[in-house]
C-alpha cells in the first residue's frame, strides 16, 4: 500500500470514528456520572461513579438480546430441514415465551397454600393427582393470563417469522410485506383488511379475559 493511499485510508478511518464515536463516548459518560450532577451538562469534570454498573450485574440483567441468536437459530432450523415449517414457528415461539409463562405463574404458584398438597399427599394422593386436582385449578388464573400474554407478543412477532419462513408458514405480520412492494403500489385495502383480521383476535381476548388478565399482572405487586 502507497503512502498516499495509507494515509487516505487513515483519514477515512479518522472521520468515521469521529462521526460515531461521540454519541458513545457521551454514553458512557453519562453512565459514570454520579446522580446528583448527571443532568448538569456545563459538569465535564468529576468523580467517576461504577455504581450502576454493579446494580445493573446484581440484578441479572446481563442477558444478550435475542436478536443476536437469530443467525444460529436460522442455522439450526436448517439443519434440522425446519425451514418455513409451522413445526419451527411452534418450537420457536414456546421457546421465547417460557420463562414469560414462568413469570406469571410464579405469583399464583407461591399462593398456594403448601398445606392443601401436603395433606393431599399425606391422604395417598399422587403427584399427578395432586397437580390435576388442586395445583390447577387454584392456579387457572394465572394459566389463563400467561397464555393471553404469550399469545399477544407471538401474534405480534415479525423479525424471527421473517427469517425461517417464506411461503408455507407465514405468519400475518410477515404476509403484510406482501402487500408493500413500494410507496405507490401498496395495496391499501388490503392491507387494512389484513390489518383489522390481525387485530381483532388479540381485542377479542382483552376483552374476554380482561379480569384474569389484570389480576395476572397485579397479584404479584399487590404481594406485601
Amino acid at each position: 500500500m502507497s503512502a498516499r493511499r495509507r494515509w487516505t485510508h487513515l483519514v477515512g478511518i479518522a472521520l468515521v470514528l469521529a462521526w460515531t464515536l461521540p454519541p458513545f463516548l457521551y454514553l458512557v459518560m453519562l453512565s459514570i456520572k454520579p446522580e446528583r450532577i448527571l443532568i448538569e451538562r456545563s459538569q465535564v469534570f468529576f468523580w467517576p461513579t461504577l455504581e450502576r454498573y454493579r446494580d445493573f450485574i446484581a440484578s441479572g440483567l446481563g442477558l444478550f438480546p435475542p436478536v443476536t441468536t437469530l443467525i444460529p437459530i436460522q442455522l439450526a432450523l436448517k439443519t434440522l430441514g425446519l425451514i418455513d415449517t409451522k413445526l419451527a414457528l411452534i418450537l420457536l415461539f414456546t421457546a421465547f415465551e417460557i420463562p414469560l409463562a414462568i413469570w406469571v405463574l410464579r405469583t399464583f404458584l407461591d399462593d398456594i397454600p403448601r398445606e392443601l398438597t401436603e395433606s393431599a399427599a399425606l391422604d395417598g394422593a399422587s403427584l399427578p393427582a395432586i397437580i390435576a386436582k388442586i395445583i390447577l385449578p387454584l392456579s387457572g388464573p394465572g394459566l389463563l393470563a400467561a397464555f393471553i400474554l404469550t399469545f399477544i407478543f407471538n401474534w405480534n412477532e415479525f423479525l424471527f417469522p421473517l427469517i425461517v419462513t417464506s411461503f408455507n408458514a407465514r405468519t400475518g405480520s410477515v404476509a403484510i410485506m406482501s402487500f408493500t412492494a413500494g410507496y405507490k403500489k401498496l395495496q391499501w385495502g388490503a392491507l387494512a383488511t389484513l390489518g383489522v383480521v390481525m387485530t381483532i383476535p388479540v381485542i377479542l381476548f382483552v376483552l374476554a379475559f380482561r379480569g384474569s388478565l389484570i389480576r395476572g399482572l397485579t397479584t404479584g405487586a399487590l404481594k406485601g
